[in-house]
């Protein structure tokens, strides 16, 4: 499985869609290894308003894995992404 770095845009398409099992993050979920930072982590709960939003967030953690955040991140990130 390949890894994939998520962004904090796809997560938000499938926490606004109605149909969650037809978004792209569903696809990524059964196909790859997924990782996100802990940027992407505070953005997601900054923008939760509901119990429901965070509950939606928490799936996504749950198939997820949170990068540490230290010096060389980004640059493991790009390495990450690039094709």
């Amino acid at each position: 499985m390949e890894d994939i770095l998520l962004d904090t845009d796809v997560v938000i398409e499938y926490l606004r869609a109605k149909d969650k099992a037809n978004t792209s993050l569903r696809e990524l979920m059964k196909k790859h290894n997924l990782f996100l930072t802990p940027i992407t982590e505070f953005e997601l709960f900054l923008g939760a308003k509901t119990t429901q939003h965070k509950e939606d967030i928490e799936v996504i953690f749950n198939g997820a894995q949170v990068m540490p955040f230290d010096f060389g991140c980004g640059e493991i990130a790009a390495n990450m992404e690039r094709p």
